[in-house]
């Protein structure tokens, strides 16, 4: 009797998770850095463009290369007194081992012109439709020096390298002051859908009027036939923190979106309080690009432990899905000063690596969701977990009752995994695995 209650009350457990985290509640994204990170570093020369940052990174597979643009922020010569933001370009073959362009920056602020301060928050497709002048398309971030306010602007290019800004820009401005995109607009993200292009960016409300969105940051959508004339959204802004309670309730931003397997997946930079720049990279899924649902074990890339190289920001990225390792590769920004409110001369970033396996469906018959034994339960300091009637378990993964990640070790052993729960306090928990077949299988478990 007392087997079949706790056999019921695992099967509630798990379905209730299920239920209340949707999709995604054993369907998680668990980046691993990269363990010689950073791998694109900043040239810690004064004088070099690149001196104070390297950010921002944008990566396209183009054959076999892996060809990235970012954010350098440095001096414009030994004599110049200011810093400004430019866009660089390097190229790798493996992700890791990166080559800057010799000739960087590839895309400069323009004197007497909208971005005369400075770019940055590269995003850039390859469009094979257009003209070989124009195969290259970017969407920028610029600065403007007496405003300081941020719009978006378009360049385009043959090859990569040498980039025409439209004359036409800013494409993109900012809203009126009492709107949510009143402060600036920053970070696109684009992508070619058939013949319409689709624009996720982000803006911040720096206006306290009553709204919303008062002294939060929040994603915008707009969509171009053209890459110069947009129409913006008339419910932005599609993606939110202002309604959230959790990691990103400050802000959301930066996003970068990709489109797969017939959904749009986003990966987004947030913050749970502006008192301390603390940004983490998240995660959220949508079907139309416009109405989006997050992941319940957000954050999907935490910032580094305390005296790290990303002890303070790991955000600001991309992720591309790789098919040869059937993982998602991911280069992002890390910061290992607290810098908010600070010079810029403060800013110190390099751009790092990680990967994640690429599990994101839990579309599976409810009986196999369920098929993974947990014993002894309740565990004491230890537990064992098999998947039954599947392959080996390549990967688990461990939440509290409120879908909080946890770590523990774990020994895997084939079908079976062997876990060290000496450190979890006494309560209810999930565990997730994954095993090498891709089948994601869910368990509940009480610790003592």
């Amino acid at each position: 009797m007392e087997q079949m209650k706790m056999i019921r009350i695992i099967r509630y457990g798990v379905l209730m998770a299920a239920f209340i985290y949707g999709s995604v509640g054993f369907s998680q994204l668990n980046f691993v850095k990269y363990g010689n990170n950073p791998v694109l570093t900043r040239h810690t020369v004064f004088g070099a463009w690149d001196a104070i940052a390297v950010s921002d990174p944008q990566v396209l597979w183009v054959n076999d290369t892996l060809r990235m643009w970012y954010t350098g922020v440095g001096w414009l010569s030994m004599s110049d007194t200011s810093v400004h933001q430019r866009i660089g370009y390097a190229w790798s073959l493996d992700g890791i081992d990166w080559n800057p362009y010799p000739n960087n920056p590839v895309l400069d602020k323009t004197d007497n012109s909208w971005d005369n301060k400075g770019v940055e928050t590269p995003t850039v497709l390859i469009d094979p439709t257009a003209p070989p002048s124009e195969r290259f398309k970017m969407w920028y971030a610029g600065q403007n020096v007496s405003t300081d306010l941020y719009e978006i602007g378009y360049a385009y290019s043959p090859d990569g390298l040498h980039w025409t800004k439209s004359n036409q820009n800013p494409v993109l401005q900012v809203g009126d002051s009492t709107s949510w995109e009143n402060g600036y607009l920053e970070g696109p993200s684009v992508l070619l859908v058939h013949d319409t292009l689709r624009m996720w960016y982000a803006s911040v409300d720096l206006t306290g009027n009553g709204s919303p969105t008062d002294y939060t940051g929040n994603i915008g959508y707009a969509w171009s036939l053209d890459g110069i004339h947009w129409n913006k959204h008339p419910g932005n802004p599609i993606f939110t923190s202002y309604n959230s309670t959790t990691w990103d309730q400050a802000s959301v931003a930066d996003p970068h979106v990709i489109f797969k397997d017939g959904e749009y997946r986003m990966f987004y930079a947030g913050l749970h309080t502006w008192a301390q720049e603390n940004f983490k990279m998240g995660y959220a899924t949508s079907k139309d690009g416009i109405h989006w649902s997050r992941p319940v074990a957000n954050p999907v890339l935490e910032t580094g432990n305390p005296g790290a190289w990303d002890d303070e920001d790991a955000s600001y990225g991309c992720a591309i899905y790789n098919p040869s390792i059937d993982k998602y590769q991911m280069w992002y920004t890390g910061l290992d000063t607290n810098v908010l409110g600070a010079d810029l001369n403060s800013f110190y970033y390099d751009i790092g690596y990680a990967t994640a396996d690429v599990v994101l469906s839990t579309n599976q018959p409810e009986n196999q969701l369920l098929d993974l034994s947990i014993y002894p339960i309740p565990c004491g300091n230890s537990l064992a977990v098999e998947a039954k009637n599947h392959s080996q378990i390549k990967s688990a993964h461990f939440y509290d009752a409120l879908g909080k990640a946890v770590e523990i070790p774990v020994t895997f052993s084939g079908k079976k995994l062997y876990a060290d729960t000496r450190s979890l306090k006494p309560g209810m928990y999930f565990c997730s695995v994954i095993t090498v077949n891709n089948r994601v299988l869910a368990g509940l478990f009480f610790r003592v």
